[in-house]
């Protein structure tokens, strides 16, 4: 799909190469979304530390959102959908609820501790621009693939498993890997400056990630990048975390279980299924589901704590890297541009479309 996109992109002038130094690297408007969705969304039992965006409907049940925001956010737009909303049992600890569609809600606080003080109120109306947001980050997600890679990648596999090791000396360190890598992976290993912003683009129309560790090279030694655990009390500083972006430019279907992810994720094509982990960072996808056996969050057998039935995000957002001097951008005509969005969408859909 990535050579389609490729070869649509620079017919129409859109993709020209690229060097590190001439781009900043930023989710923009995306980037205050702990989580962003362009298409519909259906989690249970679980919670977003930041604010919430889905383009499509959205159906939660058992959730928190916004809890990290502060009172900054309070009577602000922290839970904005673009179709119905359907929430139920659950709380938006700061700022308001907003639906260009039907809102059905149920049994949910507005408030953070104290339920005589509300922070917030469910509005009418959808005040974003999913179709352009989703354009924007579409054609960002494609022009950093284009970046040239600058840093290097070295595999080390063992009967019980591989670590990769990404090494990188730059201000921005691209890297670009296989999604089949993952299928093995047991430990991920980043070799860069502490201040330096790490793009990872990973190339493949499916990614399984699960069961592996993150770590930084600190000094001479790496260490794991720490959770943040239900029965600790305090947070990481992100200050590990918040300059990683990976970059799933041709993914479709995205999983992530049984793991603690350490970065931000773009992919604005993807199908994604969370559950039974986490992500330290902003997720953007087309679409996103919890557990695929939806039984087992029907068990009320099972504690609350202990469903798994859709993954945490935590809220830390990732920092933009920008020109240090101001560059002259590349022309980009608006309406050559969408038209560039529009024709990968059909070439995708074509070549996901069955023979006759």
């Amino acid at each position: 799909m990535k050579n389609i996109s490729a070869v649509l992109l620079a017919g129409m002038g859109l993709l020209a190469p690229i060097t590190s130094q001439a781009i900043a690297i930023t989710l923009e408007e995306a980037g205050d979304f702990n989580v962003l969705v362009f298409g519909d969304m259906d989690h249970h039992y679980s919670d977003i530390e930041g604010a919430l965006a889905v383009g499509g409907n959205l159906t939660l049940s058992h959730y928190g959102i916004a809890r990290q925001l502060g009172d900054s956010a309070n009577h602000k737009d922290t839970l904005i959908v673009g179709g119905d909303l359907n929430f139920s049992h659950g709380r938006i600890y700061h700022g308001n609820a907003r639906s260009g569609g039907i809102a059905v809600i149920d049994n949910v606080g507005f408030y953070d501790d104290d339920p005589n003080h509300p922070n917030g109120d469910y509005i009418p109306g959808n005040p974003l621009n999913f179709g352009q947001m989703e354009n924007e980050i579409k054609q960002k997600s494609l022009q950093w693939d284009a970046l040239e890679e600058n840093g290097e990648l070295r595999q080390a596999c063992f009967q019980s498993g591989c670590d990769l090791i990404l090494e990188g000396n730059q201000p921005l360190n691209i890297f670009t890997l296989e999604s089949s890598l993952f299928d093995t992976l047991q430990g991920f290993y980043l070799d860069v400056p502490l201040d330096a912003t790490i793009l990872i683009n990973v190339a493949g129309n499916l990614a399984d990630i699960s069961d592996f560790a993150f770590f930084r090279k600190i000094g001479t030694d790496f260490e794991r990048i720490p959770d943040n655990l239900p029965e600790k009390s305090s947070r990481h500083d992100g200050s590990l975390t918040q300059d990683i972006l990976f970059n799933f430019y041709e993914a479709e279907t995205l999983k992530l279980h049984e793991i603690g992810m350490k970065g931000s994720i773009l992919a604005p094509w993807a199908d994604i299924a969370f559950y039974n982990g986490h992500l330290d960072g902003n997720l953007i996808g087309a679409s996103l589901r919890g557990h695929p056996e939806s039984d087992k969050c029907a068990d009320t057998s099972i504690p609350d704590h202990l469903r798994f039935c859709a993954g945490q995000t935590n809220w830390y957002p990732f920092e933009p890297l920008t020109p240090s001097t101001p560059l002259t951008p590349i022309p980009e005509p608006p309406l050559l541009l969408l038209t560039g969005i529009f024709m990968i969408g059909l070439a995708r859909r074509y070549s996901k479309a069955p023979n006759k």
